[in-house]
């Protein structure tokens, strides 16, 4: 036994000696096969120390360095593992310690070929395999892993990737400086797998290329603080915060983020983040060679060199399952992004509530502070100070809540041709050409119809907005809008104002004008679409001020900016939407309804008007307009109007009637008075259309207007009261004017009264459609006409001789003559006649004067001087188909000699003094009577008359 006892002894010794002496050797051992393997695979291996120590579950391996001759590497400074024995009987690996420094080496991948720091890794032997064939194992493995002490320091790996002809065609390097931990990581695997990682705190993170030197991304730190899971399925992450992020940080600087930090995340079949905060973001953008706006080509290039697998084709790939996202809130700071100048600027930006579930979106609410587009510009593209949205739902139909503008500032740009654009350069580098040209060919293939959701919008205020360019366009000091929805053919709102709307200021500065139209407030209520009627119950337009300003051609001056800020040319016709009617298979005219249309009572309308000579510059006062009850659904029933017009500072426009446009006919009938009107404020148009200056005078009009069927009857009553004319050429009639045969101011003294008032009824008939019916025709030839018509109208029951009209012309106006016996002077009884209504015209007219001529004839001498031939002459024309006698008679010519033609002159002068006398005794004034000098017309052989005629 003690012999036993003894060789057991020995035995126990020598085996521990033998345990002691391998263990020493064992890192030695482990080192030189490490190194003699590594040469073997043509690498140049060194390891500088390796230290195992089993009983205290410690392993450290110092300063290795392996080199391929291609440059390869895989290089550790130090590497410190200790690890519990005792857990693992429990198949739980405890690691107490594991301290990694300086490891840096290079992955590369090729075709069917992987090898790290140089040394190949057989295909069987990737990652992958390694991964599936522990996922393939069944029992006797570790079922849990921790971790009490992590330290990592400079950590270098470098990705390469090669093609078939060991080509580099990526060389892609991270590093990260330190990296260090709080609290025990622990890791169960299995199917009850389970994570925790109390925090983690990474520094100095760096990506960069080596096959063209460039620095790509640098982040200063990462924290992350308790990512928990407690099945591998659900995980929940408290924070994870980023600090210092650039993109392109030695160069373009693309990016530049100060810190970002992701708060409370839940992920599990739905992701829920409760924060997402951004601090200070900064953009550099590049310009493409085509001239397109691009973000980090250059990284863009190398993300896409490090990956071998062609993009598939979106129709060919499988629809991935979305999982619904809910984040809480969001905040960005600052943001500035720029090209080669500043492109954009924003001082902050917040969404709360935010949710997505595949195409469903929610948002509580979202705020954008001071945003503006194109800063560093003379005047920025776009300035907005605030937005604010509340309630955003998009799923099956999309309501919004309310949206809140800020001031708003839009500033376009004038092209070329004159064409108003909204930051032309920067939107031909957002959207090339191309895609434009590919949407128009789009446009023509066939692609079914979506259906149209449904929209909805609570309410929408702005504050003040100003649209410029090289004038200011538009501006308002308010918007508000209450319950708009629109559907696929039905549009709801409930009301919308405005407020101090202006609208357009002149190019031209004009003296008191700063825009073409200014209304204090506008607004509109009860507004409805359908697919067959639009229907609004009120709109109200309080007190415009209007200005509209006519060229010398005679256009619009607005409009002609309008045009010219669309791209239309001058003159141009607006475009004109294609006609279809039921039977044709096109959709039904809209039917417009209308409850109320008002237009304040305080309104102002400046007119100038460059296209007559005067030009016109006149104020107009008091605009009101009120329609009531306008419903093309019944065409048959009329509209009420009422409209009111101040004139000058004294006179006034109203109309008022009904309207009904809407049939397939115009009906209508309108009553109207017009009231001191001077005349001077619109001889530019009687120059222009009548060829007369209006020197003086005031005018009243009243108006009789009915549309039956197209057909217009109309009838205006005007009374110019001490009117004054004078023509633009003189000794030449205008063109018109020929009907009167006179001048214009002549005919008109004709109709003036002893109170200065002219009367004028000027009917205008004809049907409005037709091609021929224009208000110049209607004023350059019917008033004439009228003016004519009224003359002869006037002075025929006063004894006018209609045939002494040439036509309708008035250059030969004469009344009916007062006979006188031959060689008397004395009036009889039809000369008394004659010359009492004479009498009456010369006293209503007071401004009328008379030529009155009573030249003696052969009948006043014959009777006088030869009263048997007087005889044998009246037998001669008692026979007058007896031609022989009158031949006798006219061969058998008296002797008169001076003193007779004398006499016979004095007679005519006592007729026409006699006749004088006689109206002067019956009230006429002298001066209205113009007495033409004695005459005898020996040649005429008629009985003795004084003619009357109208003095010019």
């Amino acid at each position: 036994m003690k012999v036993v006892s003894r060789v057991a002894k020995y035995l126990v010794i020598s085996l521990l000696v033998l345990l002691v002496v391998v263990i020493t050797l064992l890192p030695f051992v482990v080192r030189w096969q490490a190194e003699t393997w590594l040469n073997r695979q043509g690498l140049e291996a060194s390891i500088g120390y390796i230290s195992i120590r089993p009983v205290l579950g410690s392993i450290q391996i110092n300063d290795v360095q392996v080199r391929a001759a291609n440059g390869e590497q895989l290089a550790v400074n130090e590497l410190h593992v200790n690890i519990a024995w005792r857990p693992l009987s429990d198949q739980w690996l405890l690691i107490e310690e594991l301290k990694l420094d300086t490891l840096a080496f290079d992955l590369v991948q090729g075709p069917g070929m992987l090898r790290i720091g140089g040394i190949s890794i057989p295909p069987g032997d990737g990652p992958d395999a390694v991964a599936e064939e522990e996922t393939n194992s069944s029992g006797g493995g570790i079922d849990r892993i921790s971790l009490e002490q992590l330290s990592l320091n400079n950590l270098d790996i470098c990705y390469s990737r090669v093609d078939a002809a060991n080509l580099t065609l990526a060389n892609q390097c991270a590093h990260l400086g330190e990296l260090t931990h709080t609290g025990e990581l622990d890791l169960k695997l299995g199917e009850d797998g389970a994570l925790l990682v109390p925090g983690i705190h990474l520094q100095e993170l760096r990506w960069y290329d080596r096959l063209q030197p460039l620095s790509l991304l640098a982040i200063d730190s990462v924290s992350l603080v308790n990512l928990v899971s407690p099945d591998m399925r659900l995980w929940h992450l408290d924070n994870l915060a980023v600090e210092s992020i650039s993109l392109l940080p030695e160069t373009d600087r693309a990016l530049q983020l100060d810190r970002a930090e992701l708060q409370v995340l839940s992920a599990s079949d739905n992701i829920s983040v409760e924060k997402l905060l951004l601090g200070e973001l900064s953009a550099q953008l590049q310009l493409s060679q085509e001239g397109q706006l691009t973000f980090a080509p250059a990284i863009m290039e190398r993300v896409t060199a490090l990956s071998d697998t062609p993009a598939k084709d979106q129709s060919e790939a499988e629809p991935v399952k979305s999982t619904p996202v809910a984040l809480r809130q969001f905040s960005l700071g600052h943001v500035a992004v720029a090209t080669d100048r500043s492109l954009l600027a924003m001082s902050g930006f917040n969404l709360q509530g935010l949710g997505l579930d595949g195409a469903e979106v929610s948002l509580e609410g979202l705020q954008l502070a001071k945003m503006v587009v194109l800063p560093g510009a003379d005047k920025s593209a776009l300035s907005l100070s605030q937005l604010d949205v509340v309630g955003l739902t998009v799923g099956e139909k999309i309501e919004l809540d309310s949206i809140a503008l800020g001031d708003t500032q839009l500033h376009l740009q004038t092209l070329d041709n004159g064409q108003l654009a909204f930051a032309p350069t920067l939107m031909a580098q957002l959207i090339p050409e191309s895609s434009s040209e590919a949407s128009t060919g789009d446009a023509e293939v066939e692609v079914s119809p979506t259906p149209q959701k449904t929209f909805s919008l609570g309410g929408l205020k702005t504050s003040q907005l100003q649209i410029m360019a090289e004038q200011e366009l538009l501006s308002l000091d308010a918007l508000t809008l209450q319950s708009l929805t629109a559907g696929a053919d039905v549009v709801g709102l409930e009301s919308f104002r405005v407020d101090k709307l202006a609208i357009m200021a002149p190019a031209s500065e004009v003296e008191g004008v700063e825009h073409y139209v200014r209304i204090p407030a506008v607004s509109l209520k009860g507004l409805s679409k359908s697919p067959s009627v639009l229907a609004l119950a009120q709109l109200e337009i309080i007190d415009p001020d209007i200005f509209l300003h006519r060229d010398s051609d005679g256009q619009l001056v607005m409009l002609e900016e309008l045009n010219r800020f669309i791209g239309k040319a001058a003159g141009e016709a607006p475009d004109e939407p294609g006609e279809s009617s039921p039977s044709d298979g096109g959709d039904p005219p809209m039917q417009l309804q209308i409850g109320e249309v008002l237009i304040g009572q305080q309104g102002q309308v400046r007119v100038l008007d460059e296209s007559v000579s005067p030009a016109l510059s006149q104020q107009f006062s008091k605009l009101g307009l009120s329609i009531q009850h306008l419903d093309a659904t019944r065409p048959d029933k009329g509209a009420t109007l009422n409209f009111n017009l101040g004139v000058n500072r004294f006179g006034y426009l109203k109309l008022a009637g009904d309207l009904a446009p809407f049939g397939d006919h115009l009906n209508t009938s309108i009553d109207g008075e017009l009231h001191g009107v001077d005349v001077r404020n619109l001889s530019g148009y009687a120059g222009k259309f009548i060829g007369y200056h209006l020197d003086n005078g005031s005018m009243d009009a009243d108006i009789d207007l009915a549309v039956r069927e197209d057909e217009i009857d109309a009838e205006i009553t005007t009374r110019f009261h001490e009117l004054k004319v004078s023509p633009l050429k003189k000794n030449e009639l205008p063109e018109g004017a020929e009907e009167l045969g006179v001048p214009l101011e002549f005919a008109l003294s004709l109709l003036r009264d002893n109170d200065g008032t002219i009367e004028l009824k000027l009917p205008i008939g004809g049907n409005i459609n037709a091609p021929e019916f224009s208000l110049s025709k209607i004023i350059n030839k019917v008033l004439f006409k009228v003016i004519a018509e009224s003359v002869v109208n006037y002075y025929l029951p006063f004894g006018l001789l209609a045939k002494s009209l040439i036509g309708d012309s008035l250059a030969n106006l004469a009344f009916q003559p007062v006979p006188f016996a031959p060689g008397m002077a004395a009036l009889d009884d039809p000369a008394h006649e004659n010359l009492n209504k004479t009498a009456q015209m010369l006293k209503a007219r007071q401004q009328l004067h008379l030529l009155f001529c009573a030249p003696s004839t052969r009948q006043d001498w014959m009777s006088v001087y030869a009263p048997d031939g007087a005889k044998n002459a009246d037998k001669a024309e008692q026979k007058d188909t007896n031609k022989n006698t009158q031949e006798e008679v006219a061969a058998s010519e008296p002797v008169i000699t001076p003193e007779q033609v004398t006499a016979m002159k004095q007679l005519a002068d006592q007729r026409t003094e006699v006749a004088k006398a006689y109206l002067v005794d019956a009230g006429v004034k002298p001066g209205q009577m113009i007495l033409c000098t004695g005459a005898f017309e020996k040649a005429l052989d008629k009985p003795p008359a004084m003619t009357i005629s109208i003095g010019q």
